[in-house]
């Protein structure tokens, strides 16, 4: 065996390899036994697989709606689809640890396991190819490998102790190890086509046509020897893609459609005409001639125990049908179509149905929930089902419904300073301040203010409406609310957009005829030096006086040609005055705060690079070649390319650094330029620059809680956050 190992490794990687040789499955007696321990020798045992070589994974919420939802057997872990076809492990479901991305290409159909130490979740993307993926228990990825097959794998479980079992579209059950290698393969029953495949608690059925009736198919046996059951006829209406197994695996509840209705087609008159024939009026619409329903089966008694007639058509009346039904417990049923809602088991097999109760529904006001419409749904295990609600997870258990997931208000990143983050909710007119090292958040309730900067770790200088109306107002705002409110004297009442130089204590306000008001600032003593006005449609930027012989900003004019004007101003005591005026081409991308000016020169080469030129004033120093156009680092050291879901870091000299996957969002530096924060509605990451080692990572707020998830109306609540080495 150890001479073949490493083969195993390979065969998935490889295109068109052999399959193994497929032999019908025997033919079994009527009843049904469940797999025992007698049966767990068969198990194959997998090339080895080192966690500790596992890549970091990285916490992410989900960018759109959960479509499905799958746990492992013990029920302490889960897997999540995306309607985006973004896939998210979670490694727990108490709300001690945040879902993680696992990538995966155009993923359709999910599955997850759990073998010993590792976690094994696998996807049937687009194609019909099945992925997996080797996780440690915190959802990093230790292995990954994709298998084709000739005709397309469309169902896939995982049983525990035994693998994933995939069913290919060609009638082939296969049973693969943990590397994505087929361990061996064997036929459904002749003239049988499966479609779908169910597991719980050791249990797989395989749901089937039989000369087009619906039929269901328990798998038995070892691994070295497999049988199947004798089918379980099931409603000739059934729609097999909506079943799903009790969490004991003991009962199977199907959806039925309402028989339907077939009027008789109108013939009409035969037309004389020769050029004219004859058409049949085309069949009116089948309309159904009584309620949907759910047949609940016993597949160890091997009969059926429960129809139960729906209140409406909640399933002939969708076009598209997902894994709608899950069970709760041996007395409860779920169900959700066009309406949703649960029963209690058991019923007398036709009788009167009692209104169901819809899970859907919370305690809460309908405005409330915003997050989406539940989707997706798993029975985790025993009495606990895992519902989607949105980007979020739903658990409902019996004693209640509990929320997993993120609950910050929606919060744009303001302003950086060192390692600390302010962030503006508008939607609760509140700032953050986020440490991006430790995680830690702190609001700060304040009047609208239409934009503002920091001025130091616990101050922040805004604009606010006056309260007489008409014109605006600075203001000096304690974010820690540790001080009260201070309002600075007159000074720009008529602005809109306010802009502070940390390093140079200078102030600037947009006035709304266009004009710029700059200002020296004494915060000490709240006071301005005289101001210097800069007429009509400049840019600013404000330097470093110690990195840019004593210039405090740049003011800069597009003169309507082939080259921007640019003035630098100077202090003078508590004034400014102009120190020099130059022109460059106008083609700006960038200012360092040493003055140094960073062009695009829109000159695409064969090798998808750019070229960008850099000036010091008039003089260009140098030429840059870079992919797209960079977001400068605050000290002038380094250029950061953020395209989809990577961060590429370049020196100065447009040498690449380092690239690192960070997910979709906004990217910042840190004040002194020595680390990158990326930023989402999910959390955050904060990256070394020097060496692009992730150091922190969370997200703002996520926490299993009663609270309907919401973007607009909850508290900030503790972080889940990790301190990486």
């Amino acid at each position: 065996m150890k001479a073949i190992a490493p083969l195993f490794i390979l065969l998935p990687l490889l295109p068109g390899c052999s399959q193994p040789a497929s032999r019908p499955a025997v033919a079994s007696a009527p009843s049904i036994a469940l797999f025992d321990a007698a049966l767990q020798s068969g198990v194959a045992v997998s090339p080895t697989i080192d966690l500790a070589q596992a890549k970091p994974a990285m916490a992410a919420v989900h960018s759109s709606d959960i479509l499905q939802v799958t746990t492992a057997a013990s029920g302490t872990s889960a897997l999540t689809l995306d309607s985006n076809g973004g896939v998210r492990f979670w490694p727990t479901l108490d709300g001690t640890r945040e879902p993680v991305i696992v990538h995966f290409n155009e993923p359709v159909k999910i599955a997850l396991g759990e073998h010993g130490d590792r976690m094994i979740a696998a996807v049937i993307d687009e194609s019909g190819g099945l992925q997996v993926r080797v996780l440690n228990k915190l959802g990093a990825v230790a292995f990954h490998s994709e298998l084709r097959n000739a005709s397309g794998f469309v169902a896939l479980v995982y049983v525990a102790e035994r693998g994933l079992l995939a069913l290919s579209a060609d009638q082939q059950l296969h049973r693969i190890d943990d590397t994505g290698a087929i361990v061996n393969s064997f036929t459904l029953p002749p003239s049988m086509r499966a479609e779908q495949l169910r597991h719980a608690a050791g249990v797989v059925v395989a749901l089937a046509k039989r000369n087009g009736k619906p039929v269901a198919v328990v798998l038995r046996g070892s691994d070295a020897a497999p049988t199947w059951s004798e089918p379980l006829e099931l409603p000739a209406t059934t729609a097999v893609e909506t079943s799903a197994l009790s969490a004991n695996g003991q009962r199977l509840a199907v959806a039925v459609f309402s028989p339907a209705n077939m009027p008789a087609a109108v013939v009409p008159p035969v037309v004389l005409d020769e050029e004219m024939k004859a058409k049949p009026a085309p069949p009116p619409p089948a309309t159904p001639t009584g309620p949907d329903s759910l047949a609940v089966i016993d597949v160890i008694a091997r009969k059926t125990i429960a129809t139960l007639p729906l209140p409406n058509n909640p399933f002939s009346a969708n076009n598209a049908f997902t894994d709608h039904v899950a069970f709760v417990n041996a007395n409860r049923v779920y169900y959700r179509g066009s309406s949703s809602g649960i029963l209690q088991l058991p019923l007398k097999d036709g009788g009167p149905v009692p209104d169901p109760v819809d899970p859907w529904v919370v305690a809460a006001p309908p405005e409330v929930e915003t997050n989406g419409a539940p989707s997706g749904v798993s029975t985790a295990r025993e009495g606990v089902l895992l519902v989607g609600h949105g980007k979020h997870l739903r658990i409902e258990m019996p004693t209640g419904t509990m929320f997993l997931g993120y609950r910050v208000p929606h919060a744009s990143p303001m302003d950086m300073q060192g390692d600390a983050m302010l962030t503006w909710s508008g939607s609760r007119n509140s700032l953050l301040l986020i440490d991006t090292l430790t995680q830690k958040v702190s609001e700060s309730k304040m009047a609208p203010a239409t934009n503002s900067v920091y001025l130091d770790a616990t101050h922040r200088l805004a604009l606010e409406p006056s309260p007489k109306g008409g014109e605006r107002r600075l203001q000096l705002v304690s974010v820690t609310q540790a001080e009260p409110v201070v309002y600075l004297p007159a000074f720009g009442k008529d602005a809109y957009n306010v802009q502070y130089g940390r390093a140079n204590s200078v102030v600037a306000v947009t006035e709304n005829n266009g004009d710029t008001l700059l200002a020296v600032y004494d915060r000490k003593r709240n006071t301005f030096g005289a101001p210097f006005t800069v007429k009509g449609g400049y840019s600013l930027f404000m330097l470093d006086p110690a990195r840019s012989n004593g210039v405090v900003a740049y003011s800069v004019k597009n003169t309507g040609g082939s080259e921007a004007l640019f003035t630098a101003l100077r202090k003078d005591g508590t004034a400014l005055k102009v120190d020099s005026t130059f022109r460059v081409p106008a083609s700006i991308i960038a200012v360092d705060t040493s003055g140094l000016i960073y062009l695009s020169k829109s000159v695409v080469r064969s090798d998808q690079q750019q070229t960008y030129e850099v000036y010091d004033k008039q003089t260009k120093v140098r030429d840059l070649l870079l992919p797209a156009p960079p977001q400068l680092s605050p000290d002038g050291k380094r250029l950061l390319i953020a395209e989809n879901a990577r961060l590429s870091v370049f020196d100065d000299a447009g040498q690449r650094l380092w690239t690192a996957a960070a997910p979709r969002g906004s990217v910042f530096w840190s004040t002194s330029g020595q680390r990158l924060v990326a930023v989402n509605d999910g959390g955050m990451m904060t990256f070394d620059a020097t060496t692009g080692a992730m150091s922190a990572r969370c997200g703002w707020d996520f926490a299993l809680s009663k609270d309907v998830p919401d973007d607009s109306a909850r508290t900030p609540t503790p972080s889940v956050c990790e301190r990486l080495p």
